[in-house]
């Protein structure tokens, strides 16, 4: 099913792709066939000042455009297209320059058609954004039935033209028209699309000034800059003959326009680390493609070029197979172009982009006195592969040549860091996002403001550490990957478990399990956060002096009850939750990686909450609301279910407390936890809970008083726990109540006076 949907989607750009390649092909015919070499010339001159000025028209916007209409900020094509309108009067007013130029010079026929082109230039370029959208939106079929709209009414506007006129004047003109009045056209029927949306995308504004100064930083390599320079320099038939040569590279270009534009939103979709392990394969396998047909379309250049263009074009061909071995060499550093565009990693962008510019502009003043206008072109090649050099070491040469270097510096810091602020206890982390890094982050800021703590990951723990107290906050590091690294004559080491049973079938897990015994004997502690993992421990032969148990805490002034039934209310209409449905939250992340989580993760039950919601549907209206990254096997089970939800992805925690507001309960259908922290998240926010006996919960919940605890797996049990809080409104009051009492305990401020009473500050004492 998704083959056959990709194969289409790919059918549908590539005919919109090509269906302007096709036309602006054909309009090349028509003119270099009618028009004499001077005046198509001329006519390129006056395109390319409209494409180079495009980087005033705040072009950066038409990426963010995508990326909001992917995750349904729709209002954003009407604010974005509306913005660029306004910023491309600085364009309009450079084109009235060069126009005021040309007067200087008596060209009046120039003069007076810049003078035209800046007036129609805000429209020309702006209006097209629609297109952006539909391509966010996935919405290939209409793009490309409104690209072909598009391309077919310019084209018979200008060829008709031409035809009669035999003029380029009158040519610009018809094609400036007919694109601004079929633009409008298109763009208010797309805008009814949008309209059913509101939302507007809070980082447009930001990503489009960045994108618009790489655009900026860029702009000589889109080809508009060379063709001014040739028109200047040399002459406008020198022009002619270098554009014919592009016109046939180009063809390399388009199909990449065609990839980019799949593949950006679905990198876009997709977490960072999973992107970044993608990249490799996907520059292999386009370079692949674009070699072969890159090789094709060089052999058949020799041909081509007089039976389209006629043989006063035959000095283009050298230059056309030249060009198109510069967008093979381009492909890889496109690729990683791509993958930073739809990641939003705009630091890296400017980096590749400003060393390939840089570098141009040099080889350009370095070659063109010597070799013309096939300097620009040598120029180009040269850049182009330096460019592609610079992007793929800037992702994979740090790792392949430098890994070791970067390890020792990171090892360095440590130690660094460690002298400069007085660090005692460091904390060692995965950065992959789990909740227990954010439990180490939160702890750190409680003990004493994070003076005397280091968080630091696996690789830069400095192996020379001596007097210090080190906790590991990832039971993998400690279990799994860094026993080797603890020595426990110098420091105290603190192991943690967070969850793990001995009937697990996942191999990690296992692999923790079978190497507890060898481990625990290095380790000062090892601390729990529940009754159930202390007693996995204890059958595992751990000592129980060895084990302690301290629990996470919450944040209690960000995570609250909504302070008025309005304000909830305020919150689920936001959240479109229909006002008839109750809502429960699911807020774990239970999807295998960080991708879309199409693939279940056992242990937090997704399918037990699948089959509960199912039963539920049948009794109740419910919503479901479930954001967090990779939920992809959720989202798709309550869609055949045929139960209503709403998942953002990733959220700031700030977001994470509103959504909590809008829940009636909160469900925890897990087979395994160490907390979950959405358990006091929950509590802490005033929502009832019914989770299955794991965890915290089976420390904090009572039965009936608090919250509802069923036995894991028991989903009849879960049905009747959630269907009695949905039929009795004085319980959920209760719960309500008494479930944020029982949390107060629980702040972080409290939880981590007791890390330092009854864990680190005993240690610490050990080692004076």
């Amino acid at each position: 099913m998704r083959l056959s949907k990709t194969i289409r989607d790919m059918f549908y750009l590539g005919l919109a792709q090509y269906s302007s390649v096709f036309f602006g092909f054909l309009t090349t015919i028509v003119l270099t066939r009618i028009l004499t070499m001077d005046s198509y010339g001329k006519y390129n001159y006056i395109f390319s000042l409209l494409g180079f000025f495009v980087f005033l028209t705040l072009p950066g916007m038409t990426t963010p455009i995508m990326q909001a209409a992917a995750n349904g900020y729709d209002k954003v094509l009407e604010t974005g297209t509306k913005m660029r309108i306004k910023f491309s009067v600085l364009g309009s007013l450079c084109l009235l320059l060069f126009a005021l130029f040309s007067y200087s010079k008596l060209k009046m026929d120039m003069f007076l058609l810049l003078i035209i082109a800046a007036v129609l230039f805000p429209f020309y370029i702006c209006l097209s954004s629609y297109l952006y959208f539909l391509n966010g939106k996935r919405m290939f079929k209409i793009y490309f039935k409104y690209s072909f709209i598009e391309d077919i009414f310019i084209f018979a506007v200008m060829a008709s033209i031409v035809a009669w006129t035999r003029s380029f004047w009158y040519a610009v003109i018809g094609i400036l028209v007919s694109k601004i009045t079929v633009d409008l056209f298109l763009y208010y029927r797309t805008l009814k699309l949008a309209k059913k949306n509101d939302r507007d995308y809070p980082d447009a504004k930001r990503l489009a000034g960045h994108y618009s100064v790489i655009n900026f930083v860029g702009v000589a390599k889109e080809g508009y800059f060379e063709k001014i320079l040739i028109g200047a320099y040399f002459s406008f038939a020198a022009l002619a003959i270098y554009r014919i040569g592009e016109v046939i590279a180009d063809q390399i270009k388009n199909l990449w326009i065609i990839i980019d534009n799949y593949i950006f939103p679905v990198v876009t979709k997709e977490e960072k680390s999973v992107a970044r392990g993608k990249l490799p394969r996907r520059i292999l396998t386009l370079l692949a493609i674009f070699i072969v047909l890159g090789m094709a379309l060089i052999f058949c250049v020799q041909v081509l070029i007089p039976i389209f263009f006629t043989d006063k074009y035959v000095k283009s061909i050298p230059i056309a197979k030249l060009l198109i071995v510069s967008q093979i060499i381009s492909v890889p550093g496109a690729a990683v172009i791509l993958h930073c565009r739809a990641q939003k990693m705009v630091k890296e962008i400017y980096v590749i982009k400003s060393g390939q510019i840089v570098l141009y502009l040099i080889l350009l003043l370095i070659l063109i006195p010597k070799h013309g206008i096939m300097g620009i072109v040598w120029a180009i090649i040269i850049s182009n592969f330096i460019y592609t050099l610079i992007a793929l070491f800037l992702f994979f040469g740090k790792r392949v040549f430098t890994g070791a270097v970067l390890r020792k510096i990171g090892q360095a810091k440590v130690y660094i860091e460690g002298k400069l602020h007085g660090h005692k206890i460091y904390f060692i982390y995965d950065k992959k996002g789990w909740i227990i890094d954010y439990v180490s982050k939160e702890l750190a800021l409680n003990l004493d403001g994070g003076r005397v703590i280091g968080r630091f990951t696996l690789n830069n723990l400095e192996e020379g550490l001596s007097g210090k107290v080190v906790h590991f906050f990832d039971q993998f590091d400690c279990f799994n990957r860094g026993c080797g690294k603890i020595s426990p004559d110098k420091n105290r080491f603190i192991g943690l478990w967070w969850h793990g049973l001995p009937n697990s079938d996942d191999p990690h897990i296992r692999m923790a399990l079978d190497m507890i015994p060898l481990v625990s004997k290095k380790l000062t502690k090892i601390q729990v956060t529940n009754s159930i993992a202390k007693r996995t421990l204890l059958e595992h032969g751990v000592a129980e002096k060895k084990i302690i148990c301290l629990p996470i805490g919450v944040n209690l002034s960000l995570f609250r009850p909504p302070l008025t039934e309005s304000r909830r209310q305020a919150i689920r209409k936001s959240l479109g939750i229909p006002d008839n449905h109750y809502c429960i939250g699911l807020f774990q992340k239970d999807g295998v990686g960080w991708g879309e989580g199409l693939e279940p993760k056992h242990i937090k039950g997704p399918d037990i909450f699948l089959k509960v919601m199912e039963k539920l549907s049948q009794k109740f209206p419910i919503f479901a609301l479930i954001p967090g990254p990779s939920r992809g096997f959720l989202k798709n089970g309550l869609k055949r279910i045929g139960v209503p939800c709403r998942c953002d992805g990733h959220l700031p925690l700030v977001s994470v407390a509103l959504y909590y507001g809008a829940c009636d309960l909160y469900i925890i259908p897990s087979r395994d936890e160490g907390g979950p922290a959405a358990l006091l998240e929950s509590m802490a926010s005033g929502i009832p809970v019914v989770s299955t006996r794991v965890g915290m919960a089976a420390d904090l919940l009572e039965n009936g008083k608090n919250g509802f605890l069923v036995e894991v797996e028991d989903i009849d049990g879960l049905v009747d726990r959630v269907s009695e809080l949905m039929k009795n409104r004085v319980l959920r009051s209760k719960f309500r109540e008494s479930g944020f009492q029982t949390i107060k305990k629980y702040d972080w401020n409290i939880v981590a006076k007791q890390y330092q009473n009854f864990l680190y500050g005993p240690l610490l004492a050990d080692l004076c």
